[in-house]
């Protein structure tokens, strides 16, 4: 909030710079909880408030799955899938890396929107090569610890911010 002075009296306008003018829904993946949190907050500074939290790729593609089950293509709801996903990669069930890519071939069937942003975010390393070879799952990699700026840069060239 800003507080104006107008006429002689003081307004309060809403400043919104720097949060986001179109909902965004986000799917936070990770299993360990407390990686979770951080996360959240982070989109949260940036109006990114619709946010969805699952402990494995597998649970995270039955999320996804669940929307897809619950639109009706006659018109009388629309598909709110996530805009953004934000993948761990060493989890049970699931690893980042298979469920990214079970995402893009859901993607490549029109299950799903194209426009849905798949990041990595790992602490595993990957060399120049793999790294090369996981930009066609993944939209972005970042590796942990996370760094706030970089973070915030590349949710606004994927045009999230």
């Amino acid at each position: 909030m800003d507080i104006e002075r107008y006429g002689g009296h003081k307004t309060i306008k809403q400043v919104t710079t720097g949060m986001n003018k179109k909902k965004i829904r986000a799917l936070i993946v990770d299993d360990e909880p407390f990686n979770l949190v951080p996360l959240e907050l982070l989109l949260n500074t940036k109006g990114i408030t619709d946010i969805d939290r699952a402990f494995n790729g597998l649970e995270a593609l039955n999320k996804v799955k669940s929307l897809i089950d619950s639109y009706q293509p006659d018109g009388s709801n629309q598909l709110l899938m996530f805009d953004l996903i934000l993948l761990d990669n060493s989890m049970p069930h699931l690893t980042g890396i298979e469920c990214a890519r079970t995402l893009r071939e859901m993607q490549d069937r029109g299950e799903i929107p194209t426009s849905t942003k798949i990041m990595m975010i790992s602490g595993d390393y990957f060399n120049d090569d793999r790294r090369e070879d996981l930009m066609n799952l993944f939209d972005e990699i970042l590796t942990k610890p996370l760094k706030s700026d970089l973070f915030f840069s590349v949710l606004d060239k994927l045009g999230l911010l």
